[in-house]
Order: C-alpha cells, then structure tokens, then sequence
C-alpha cells in the first residue's frame, strides 16, 4: 500500500510530506541556540511554524536542562508546568511528537514527522549553563493547508533502537527494510484498487499496449551514521499497469527524472579528539620531532564542527601528540658540532651575595633548540649548575650579619601560565636586624609556562543587599576565563569546569525592619 492508500502503488512520502513528491516543494529550516546563560526557569529558543514537518530538536551533550513544546493556547505538549514527563510519543497540533529523555552520552531529543497544525513555541527549562540546542524542520515553499493524509500514512520505518539513534522519520522512504538499505523491490503485480473490486481479480486486456514511466522507486542508504548525511533517490523504469520494473531502455522516449537528494541521519555526531596542525621538524637536517595539540570537537553538521570542552570526549586521546621527521642528513662537521637537537646554555656568574664570607652567586641556564628558540628536550643530567657558594675571604669584627638563602623551588606554582618561585633567606647575624634590610635576596620570583590554561572561574564583589532591613540577597558577577598568550580571556562557561562555579546569589540580613500599622478595608 503506497502512501496514497492504494494497494500495489509504490507512491512515497518525499522529505517535504508529499505523497509522490520530488521534494521540490520545501525548504530546509535550521538553528543553534548556543548563548550559555538563561534565567533559570522556561525560556524561548525558537517557534516552530505551522505546516513544518520532519522536524528534529537535540542537545548537543547531556545536561540538566529539559526541552519542553508549548502550544499557541498556552498548554505544553511535553514538559509543561515543572512536571517532567517520561520517554515516549506524545500526540497533539495533528502530529506524534517522539520524546526521549537525556541519558549518560546524549542529550535529550525530540522528533516528530508533521506537518503541524498549528505554530508550537520550543523552550528550554534552565538549570545550567546550555550546551547547545540544535533544531530542524522542512517548510513548504507556499505555506498552504497541511496535508493530513501523513498522519494516515503508513508508519516511517525507524532505526534500529538498539544502537541508540533515531533517523529523522520522514527522510526515509516508507517501505521495507531492505529499501532502507539502499536496495528496491518492484511494485506487486497485478493491482487491484481498494474497494468492492478487491475481491475479484482484475481480468488481464490482452493487446493492451504496454506503457513505461520512470519512477522513483527507493532511496540509497544515508552517507553517514550521523552529523547530517544525504539520499539519493532511486530512478527506474516501470510498467505503468502494474509498477514491475524494466530494463531502462523501454523509457528511453521519456527524458529521466532528475536524482533527488534528501537529507538524513542530522543527529549531532559524538564528541571525539581530533589532532591540530603538526609544527615544523624541530631540527634543519637529521631527525627530529614534530609536536601538535589535540583538541575535543564535534561535528554538528556538514559545514559546523565546534570545539568542545574536553570532558565531552568520554574516552582518552588516542593520536599521538609527537611523530619523527627525516630531514636529509646533516653534514658531517655539522653533526659533530650538533650531537644533540637541544642544548644548554650558561650564562656569566653573577656578583657574590655577600660582601665578605661565604655567600652565592647564581647564572641564568636555559635550553635552547637548533635555532636558538627556547626548548624543553635537553637532558637533564647535563644541566649545568645555575647557583654555587662563593668565598669572599674573612670579614672584619662586628662585620659577620650577612644575608644566606637556599636554591629555588624547581617547580613553579602553576602549570599553565604565570605562577610563583619561592626561597627562603636567613641573616647569619645575632638577629634579624644586623643583616642591610635594603640588600635582602628576593624570597619569591615570577615564573611561567607556555602552556595554555584550561579556563578558571572569577567572581566579582558582593552587591549591596536587596532589602535596607530583614532578609534579602545578594548577587554578585562570575566569568570563565582562559589564559592565553601572556593574558586572561573571557571565554564560554563550557571551558570552565561547571562543578566549581562559584555561587552568584546567596541571603542576606540587614537590621530587624521598623514596625508599622496594618488595616482592612472600611466596612
């Protein structure tokens, strides 16, 4: 039974909810609300119009938010009046609305083939920061009366649950599951039209000259699982009086339908680490390495794939951050000059820190690479000594206070950015005050990393209280912020870990309020 109710007929729904159309007489309606803030609570993100159909909303990851469809009139179809309702199919405005709940991996999703009867209003219950929200639907090129006839239709075949996505209903040719697989089968032969002539098979006309159409009998299987993929449409010949396919020259006087293409599987894909641009071999001849970074992103369509925070990325990286390179061999006088990549570099000695007596004296020490840029690879047994005692000879009577201090901590006090080095500095006198106060060694010094921070949370100061007496609240501004390139950024909520966010309102007491007279109205 075709979509026009006739049994025999091969007549399919196309992706603009026309029964034997060519999906020429619609157009594909897309949006991402991405903004990260909300008042907690129902919010708007976008109003579905009436007449749209194969319509698919998701988040782009799990959160705690809730989707939620409300009606022209006020009334919700899922998730209305802070009551959550379960998984399943929803009936209203002329359509099944298909409802599934967030789960560990994925976001919530609603689906629902069309065409809707009447405009609903898509919200999003706030509770934290939004991750994204991604919608979709067909819309006809003349808005006119939606057809019906889809909701009497054969039901749209499915995928599998088991693997847990759902195709967008309409973008799949009703049939059977072998014509969801990029294959066809020929219409049945011999027809009979639904009715009182059922029950009689149909005479066969003998003589009767055979016609032949073309006739878009499938679809191929979806180019990809998910993202946004694409169909095209199968076209071949046909008997007219009974659908049975033929070889293509018996509609050779008839010019060929053009292929159409249908968009399918438009789930956003899974969040997964892809590898940045490799750097330049870290040395001009020989063998050396190349390094790149590894960033977690995902592809929400064809032409929209976005850098996510790394926790959306449920497994570790695999790809190597590091590979080898081969630059043609270095000369000879080269390599002897050149044993390594990285080398150290010392610098002169530095005054002694005591005017007589036994004091330090220190060298800066950096690694350096081929072409003398800062490096990280040189080995560490080799590194010469940045810091030694120095001997000034003996002090004279009354002149032995002088300043000591130890070696610096190895490790900075941040990994990414800017961080602190501490010592710790002792006067070699009777006290603390025979030692030059002027002349004391710094205890604590800058240090930094080229590495580039994750994002951290900054709160501003507590405004005033809301209420001059009694209770009230204060509210007060959080930002993420990331650092790079030598300063702090705003960046997205989602680059900040969302478990640390500082709180932005808290109560408050002001002093008791002042009594004052309460009355009724005069009887």
């Amino acid at each position: 039974v075709g979509c026009d109710g006739v049994v025999g007929s091969t007549k399919l729904v196309d992706a603009c909810g026309v029964c034997g159309g060519d999906n020429s007489t619609c157009r594909v309606v897309s949006g991402l609300f991405t903004r990260p803030q909300l008042p907690v609570g129902y919010n708007l993100i976008a109003q579905i119009p009436r007449g749209a159909c194969n319509i698919t909303i998701s988040e782009l990851k799990q959160s705690r938010n809730y989707l939620a469809l409300r009606r022209s009139d006020g009334n919700y179809v899922i998730n209305g009046n802070w009551a959550i309702n379960w998984s399943g199919v929803y009936e209203a405005v002329g359509t099944r609305f298909t409802y599934r709940r967030q789960d560990a991996n994925n976001g919530e999703i609603i689906e629902a083939p069309g065409p809707l009867m009447e405009p609903v209003d898509l919200m999003v219950i706030y509770q934290q920061p939004n991750p994204g929200i991604k919608y979709e639907y067909m819309l006809p090129m003349k808005l006119g009366d939606p057809t019906p006839a889809l909701m009497s239709a054969p039901s749209v075949p499915r995928s599998d649950a088991d693997n847990g996505i759902i195709a967008p209903p309409l973008l799949v040719p009703a049939g059977t599951e072998s014509q969801r697989q990029g294959n066809y089968h020929p219409g049945h032969q011999n027809a009979t039209p639904v009715g009182d002539e059922a029950t009689r098979p149909q005479p066969r006309i003998r003589g009767r000259k055979r016609k032949f159409v073309w006739k878009i009998i499938g679809y191929t299987e979806c180019t990809k699982t998910c993202g946004g993929g694409t169909q095209m449409s199968l076209v071949k010949c046909v008997k007219e009086h009974n659908q049975q396919v033929v070889l293509d020259r018996r509609c050779s006087h008839h010019e060929k339908p053009l292929t159409q293409t249908v968009r399918c599987s438009v789930k956003p894909c899974p969040a997964e680490w892809v590898g940045g641009e490799w750097s330049e071999c870290s040395v001009t001849c020989g063998e050396g390495i190349q390094k790149r970074d590894l960033m977690c992103k995902q592809e929400i369509s064809p032409t929209l794939t976005m850098k996510v925070v790394e926790g959306a990325c449920l497994t570790p990286p695999v790809l190597p951050r590091t590979q080898k390179c081969a630059l043609p061999p270095c000369p000879q006088t080269q390599q002897q000059e050149e044993p390594r990549n990285s080398r150290w570099q010392a610098g002169q000695w530095g005054k002694c820190s005591v005017a007589c007596g036994q004091g330090f004296r220190s060298r800066s020490v950096k690694c350096l690479g081929p072409g003398n840029e800062n490096a990280d690879d040189c080995p560490q047994d080799g590194k010469p000594e940045h810091e030694e005692t120095c001997d000034m000879g003996h002090c004279p009577a009354g002149a032995y206070a002088s300043w000591f201090y130890t070696k610096w901590t190895q490790q900075c006090s941040e990994d990414c950015g800017t961080g602190v080095q501490t010592r710790k500095v002792h006067c070699s006198g009777p006290g603390l005050d025979s030692c030059d106060a002027s002349s004391k060694p710094d205890e604590s010094r800058a240090c930094s990393s080229d590495k580039q921070c994750s994002g951290k949370w900054f709160s501003g100061p507590w405004g005033q209280c809301s209420s001059g007496c009694g209770h009230g609240h204060q509210t007060r501004d959080v930002i993420c912020a990331t650092f790079l390139r030598g300063q702090y950024r705003v960046a997205l909520d989602m680059n900040c870990p969302s478990g640390l966010r500082p709180e932005t309102e808290r109560p408050c007491e002001e002093k008791p309020c002042s009594p004052e007279w309460f009355f009724t109205d005069w009887t």
